[in-house]
């Protein structure tokens, strides 16, 4: 009986993803949406912040294992790119399996928000200007993964949740990051 129980149970830790494969979802993600825009001349990747607890206080990671991955990019694209009717037509090129969600924040320019219904996770595209340069940011964020211990004889910055390429911090004034003063709810804070 105990080894059916210990069969049962480790069967079902095996069942969540870790953190680097919530984060391998991100960034392929970020590169899927990438790959349509057309006319991209510089597309960087922001640096990278630690993770995200999913545990009952997401902002401090209090009481859990598992983060969940956030990932920013700023995409600059040709002057002739047409930046809103791409966002408005990004929804139909990525096809089946992605869905739009009406965050109910109003925001003068163009932007979309999508839910990748498998690997889940949350992916906005705005359009942007920076420096007299047109652009198009992409903020993804993942469903929760199981961080993995430092390994001993690894410092943090050696951890295999913070290896490049390095991308976002959630907190950037253009992006709906998880952070928010006025309430905003986290997308995705448990494994669905």
């Amino acid at each position: 009986m105990l080894l059916i129980f210990a069969t049962l149970l480790a069967s079902c830790s095996n069942t969540r993803p870790r953190y680097d494969e919530v984060r391998a979802e991100g960034i392929e993600a970020l590169r899927e949406v990438e790959s349509l825009i057309p006319g991209v001349t510089t597309a960087r990747p922001r640096p990278e912040f630690k993770p995200f607890g999913c545990g009952p206080d997401p902002l401090s990671g209090a009481g859990s294992d598992s983060a969940f991955y956030t990932g920013y990019w700023e995409v600059e694209v040709s002057n002739e790119l047409d930046v809103p009717g791409f966002i408005a037509e990004l929804p139909d090129k990525l096809g089946d399996g992605w869905t739009t969600e009406d965050l109910g924040i109003a925001v003068p320019f163009a932007q979309v928000h999508l839910v990748k219904e498998s690997p889940r996770l949350s992916l906005t595209v705005e359009e942007r200007e920076r420096n007299g340069k047109k652009g198009i940011d992409l903020l993804v964020m993942s469903r929760c993964g199981v961080v993995t211990p430092t390994p001993v004889g690894l410092s943090r910055s050696d951890a295999p949740f913070t290896h490049s390429p390095r991308t976002n911090s959630p907190t950037t004034p253009a992006s709906p990051a998880p952070i928010s003063a006025a309430g905003l709810r986290f997308p995705f804070t448990s494994n669905e």
